[in-house]
């Protein structure tokens, strides 16, 4: 039986009895296969002509499907965007108020949840241009192939949802902060001072009952001293938060303290949608690199087998997001240096010091006649070139020095970019890491490299020796590796906890709004029919 179907079950206490003996009868049913978005209005114009015009819902076969959307919230979808309200209470009894329009109508909403909950409500394109893997390939009315019951309709629906494990973590963090939110979430702290351990202060009283929100605290005697049990409470949030584990209420701690209950629900909802968004099956070995959480990790066998500090490109050159594969390890890898950084980043540099680019290694190349020679940078005006005409190909040697580190994870994609090692090791001491220029930089590169190869012969000591050589050395892959690197500021942790990471490209609010917006601007039958998907 799908997890999403044996998931269902749990999820819908009210309709226990029904769905369960449904779910047994259709779980062999999978999802439409892939393949191109049909035009979906005219076959469900089609389907009712068949039919003779005949509803197809009774009132015992709409119970099912409707009890899914009314529960659509579960995965940050709006069950009133499919119009559940009006079906409960236009529910079949006598048949009076339940008209050949109303039912296509009802079928009409059950294809839009279908088309949302498949590949996602709203289109990445408009509010993520650097957005770059396929959605998922659906066709809603393959819901309705084969005159199929309530009941198997029912299960075809659930099986749409990611499966993925950290998509199931998220739903559960959206019901505890949906909870929470109900509740009248949090005492905020507002602006003041910096708060310390040890220090006194009407604002440690408030801090207190905002970590006891989420987490109890014991009671103490003098609620405004900042005492160590607080500042344990305090270094799990701020390393719940991507924040420096510090103990010390600075503006950035503070700043993540006063986001209330309702926008941590928010950005739960728009990291649900992402995950809509990703292929169903990302394989049973992959990588899945969180830009906005500056992390790796390797699946193994289904299993995370590795967690690695990644460092992200910065706001201004953001990591796009996009899927790819590992094909290749290079072991010390020379830099041919991408035009861009080239001419924005080291030509004022070299423009300012004169010896800037030999010092790095960094050699001149000049095209000519269809091959590149070497130029002595100080025969070059450097004074007198811009990005405009600047006419050189800049490449680093390899060595301990070069940007790349000692190891390159090639991985063909347009967009030239690729995982790495880094001579700037300190940084992965930092609690926010968008430092480069889009490609990601790896810390457990070696052991990467290692888990990878998956073979003896290429264990730690191989690596190290073939680094130590010294040449430039592509070694391919016994098997390419998928990789997905994506844009998540939310998730669920190994551990349980809830991790929350700021949203450094600025992209949550752009899909919150969306999700947030006129029916217009979900997966109707019409426009997925257009190509909207």
């Amino acid at each position: 039986m799908p997890k999403a179907i044996r998931k269902l079950s749990c999820l819908l206490p009210a309709a226990a009895g029904l769905l369960c003996v449904a779910l047994v009868r259709a779980a062999a049913l999978e999802p439409a296969p892939p393949g191109p978005v049909p035009d979906v209005a005219a076959r469900l114009v089609s389907f009712y002509a068949e039919r003779g015009g005949t509803p197809l819902w009774t009132r015992a076969q709409v119970r099912l499907p409707l009890a899914l959307l009314l529960v659509a919230d579960r995965h940050g979808l709006d069950p009133e965007a499919y119009g559940a309200s009006r079906w409960l209470h236009e529910l079949p009894a006598d048949g009076s108020n339940w008209t050949g329009e109303t039912d296509r109508e009802f079928t009409t909403a059950l294809l839009r949840y279908a088309g949302d909950l498949a590949a996602g409500r709203v289109d990445p394109a408009t509010v993520d241009e650097e957005w770059h893997l396929e959605r998922p390939p659906v066709d809603p009315l393959a819901l309705l192939d084969g005159e199929p019951t309530g009941a198997e309709i029912t299960a075809r629906l659930a099986a749409l949802a990611p499966t993925q494990p950290l998509y199931a973590g998220l739903q559960q963090a959206l019901a505890h902060y949906r909870e929470l939110a109900s509740g009248g979430g949090w005492p905020l702290l507002g602006d003041g001072p910096w708060l310390r351990e040890g220090e006194r202060h009407p604002d440690v009283q408030r801090l207190r009952a905002r970590l006891a929100a989420e987490s109890p605290l014991d009671p103490v005697d003098d609620p405004e001293r900042f005492d160590p049990g607080l500042a344990t409470a305090l270094r799990d949030f701020q390393a719940r938060h991507g924040l420096k584990v510090d103990a010390v209420v600075g503006p950035r701690t503070r700043a993540a303290l006063n986001v209330t209950a309702a926008e941590r629900v928010a950005q739960l909802r728009a990291n649900l949608e992402r995950w809509r968004w990703l292929p169903r099956d990302l394989g049973t070995t992959h990588l899945l690199v969180n830009s906005a959480g500056f992390e790796l990790t390797l699946v193994r066998d289904g299993e995370p087998v590795l967690h690695s500090k990644t460092i992200a490109g910065r706001p201004s050159r953001a990591s796009p997001s996009l899927a790819s594969r590992i094909t290749h390890v290079v072991f010390n890898p020379d830099w041919t240096i991408p035009y861009r950084i080239a001419t924005l980043d080291l030509l004022p540099k070299q423009q300012a010091d004169p010896g800037y680019l030999a010092e790095r290694a960094i050699r001149v190349l000049d095209r000519r006649d269809g091959r590149l020679d070497e130029v002595d940078p100080a025969s070059v005006d450097w004074a007198a070139l811009n990005r405009r005409n600047f006419p050189y190909l800049l490449r680093q040697d390899p060595g301990p020095g070069n940007s790349l580190g000692r190891l390159k994870f090639h991985m063909p994609n347009r967009h030239s970019i690729y995982l790495h090692d880094t001579p700037e090791k300190q940084l992965f001491n930092e609690p926010s890491r968008a430092f480069s220029s889009g490609c990601i930089r790896v810390e457990a590169s070696t052991r990467l490299a290692e888990l990878l190869f998956a073979e003896k012969r290429w264990d730690a000591a191989a690596i190290a020796a073939r680094i130590d050589a010294g040449d430039t050395r592509y070694v391919k892959l016994p098997e390419a590796v998928p990789l997905y690197l994506v844009y998540l500021t939310a998730w669920r942790a190994d551990d349980g906890s809830y991790q929350f990471r700021p949203d450094i490209y600025g992209l949550d609010a752009p899909l919150i709004g969306a999700l947030d917006g006129p029916a217009d601007n979900a997966g109707t039958p019409e426009r997925l029919a257009a190509g909207d998907r």
